[in-house]
C-alpha cells in the first residue's frame, strides 16, 4: 500500500561542496486538506542531503510537497522508476483528473485497494 504525506519546507542549510540539506516537517490545519493530512501525520521529520544543484533549488522554506512512500516489492503495479517519472506531474501519484485533490485521490486509490 502506498502512504502520501504532505510536507513543507522548515529550512534549507547549504555546506561547502554544494550540499545542501533542506529539513521538512508535516503541514498543519491551515486549509481543510491540510487538516486530514494532519490528522494522519501529526508529527515527523524528513531530512534530505541533495547535491543535485537542479533538485536542491526545489527546497525553499516554505514550500509544500506530497510525499510518496510506495513498498519496493509493489512499485510493478504502478511501473518503473522511469514510467512513473515520465507521467504528468498532476498524476504521477495516482490516476487522478486535474483539479481533483490528492487526499481525495488517496481515498479512492483505498477503495480500488480493497477491492
Amino acid at each position: 500500500m502506498r502512504v502520501v504525506a504532505k510536507f513543507k519546507v522548515q529550512s534549507v542549510t547549504e555546506q561547502e561542496g554544494g550540499l545542501k540539506t533542506a529539513t521538512l516537517h508535516p503541514v498543519y490545519g491551515d486549509s481543510e486538506e491540510n487538516k486530514q493530512f494532519f490528522k494522519a501525520t501529526p508529527s515527523g521529520q524528513i531530512q534530505l542531503g541533495v547535491m543535485n544543484p537542479t533538485a536542491s533549488d526545489q527546497f525553499v522554506p516554505g514550500r509544500v510537497f506530497y510525499v510518496e512512500f510506495m513498498p519496493e516489492d509493489e512499485v510493478r503495479r504502478f511501473g518503473t522508476a522511469k514510467e512513473r517519472a515520465d507521467l504528468p506531474r498532476a498524476n504521477a501519484v495516482v490516476d487522478v483528473p486535474i483539479g481533483q485533490t490528492h487526499v481525495d485521490a488517496i481515498n479512492k486509490d483505498k477503495d480500488n485497494m480493497s477491492r
